[in-house]
C-alpha cells in the first residue's frame, strides 16, 4: 500500500479556508435551488445535463460515501443504509435534499477544522484499497463538488435562472479582509 505524503501538502489553514469557501458557495447554490419549482428541480434538461435533482443527489451521495469511508457517525443520516446512498437520497424531497446537502457541508467543515489527522482506506473497483491522508481525502470531495456545482450552474442557465458567482476570490472579497500595511512576508 502506497501513501503519498507531499512535501508541504495542503496545510490546515488552507484546508480550513477551502472548507469555509465550500460551504459559502454551496449556500449560494442552495439558495437558487430553494427558488426552483418542483417541476424545474426534477425536469430532465437533456441527455448530458440530466436533472438538477440528479446533480444534488450525486453531490449528497458522494459526501455520504466520504463520511462512510472515514467511519464517521452522523446524526442526520443513517450511513449503514441497505441498497446504497443514491437510492435512499433519490427518494428525498427537494427540501429534504437541500437540507441534507447543507448538513453534509456543515459536517465537512467541522471535520476539516477538527479532524484532519490520520489516513483513510479508499477501496478500488478490484476490491483492493489504497491509503490517503485525511486532508487529501477531504480535499478530493471539495474538488469533486466544485465540478458538480459547475454542472448545476449549467442547469440553472438551462432553466433561465442566475448562476452562482463562486470564484474563490469572491469568497475572500466578501470577508472582512482589510490589508495590514505592516505585514511582512516570511523569509524562506
Amino acid at each position: 500500500m502506497y501513501l503519498f505524503q507531499p512535501f508541504f501538502g495542503c496545510n490546515s489553514m488552507v484546508m480550513k479556508n477551502l472548507a469555509n469557501y465550500h460551504r459559502w458557495v454551496g449556500d449560494k447554490s442552495r439558495t437558487i435551488l430553494q427558488d426552483l419549482s418542483e417541476h424545474e428541480f426534477q425536469q430532465n434538461l437533456g441527455p448530458i445535463l440530466g436533472s438538477t435533482k440528479s446533480k444534488v443527489v450525486h453531490i449528497c451521495s458522494a459526501l455520504l460515501r466520504c463520511f462512510s469511508l472515514v467511519k464517521l457517525e452522523i446524526k442526520f443520516f443513517d450511513l449503514s443504509i441497505e441498497g446504497g446512498f443514491v437510492q435512499a437520497v433519490d427518494k428525498l424531497s427537494q427540501e429534504e435534499l437541500i437540507e441534507l446537502w447543507r448538513n453534509l457541508d456543515q459536517q465537512l467543515v467541522f471535520e476539516i477544522q477538527n479532524n484532519l489527522e490520520g489516513t483513510v482506506a479508499v477501496p478500488r473497483n478490484d476490491g483492493e484499497s489504497f491509503c490517503m491522508m485525511k486532508n487529501d481525502f477531504y480535499l478530493q470531495y471539495i474538488l469533486h463538488t466544485v465540478y458538480h456545482r459547475g454542472q448545476l450552474n449549467y442547469c440553472f442557465k438551462a432553466l433561465n435562472k442566475p448562476g452562482v458567482e463562486g470564484d474563490y476570490l469572491y469568497y475572500f472579497d466578501e470577508l472582512d479582509t482589510s490589508v495590514d500595511e505592516n505585514l511582512q512576508p516570511l523569509p524562506f
